[in-house]
């Protein structure tokens, strides 16, 4: 199987091959061996690089949560014919809305609507499945609106903020 896969801004082609419990998997052209360790409806334990990584399958369609030694990254399945849109809207710097991948609540605001954020900074804390998780600016940019307080139940793709 063939696809794209997003983390971050950054798209990468991905090629999987399954032989029962293990897969061949190449990122970029290059070649990953991964074992699954443990399976069910909503959750994968995987071992890939000598690395455990939980894969947690979110409500929507196409959208991963990957945890890698407690720190959350979101994947989302590229439909290769929206990957040209995708690109030339963050090319553009047009308004990036920042959701939540899993239902929380909302700990603390760490920015105000109208500042500055570079790439990777903190944007809020979200305390979901007993952790809490950094929301982080996936670009640099202007945060242009705060849809949440500190004290907020979130659900699941709830929007968070919007970054132009």
């Amino acid at each position: 199987m063939k696809f794209q896969a997003r983390i971050k801004d950054e798209i990468m082609s991905v090629e999987v091959r399954r032989d029962g419990d293990h897969f061949d998997v190449l990122i970029d052209g290059e070649s990953h061996p991964v074992a699954l360790i443990f399976s069910d409806a909503s959750h994968d334990v995987l071992l890939m690089d000598n690395n455990s990584f939980d894969v947690i399958l979110l409500d929507q369609e196409n959208h991963y949560q990957v945890n890698v030694l407690n720190r959350f990254f979101d994947v989302e399945i590229i439909d290769p014919r929206k990957k040209a849109l995708y690109a030339s809207a963050m090319d553009e710097g047009g308004r990036k809305a920042i959701r939540t991948q899993m239902p929380g609540r909302i700990i603390k605001i760490l920015v105000e609507q109208g500042a500055e954020v570079a790439e990777g900074q903190g944007l809020l804390i979200l305390e979901a499945m007993k952790m809490q998780n950094e929301i982080k600016a996936p670009r640099a940019g202007v945060v242009v609106s705060l849809a949440v307080r500190e004290n907020d139940s979130v659900e699941g793709n709830a929007l968070l903020a919007e970054l132009e």
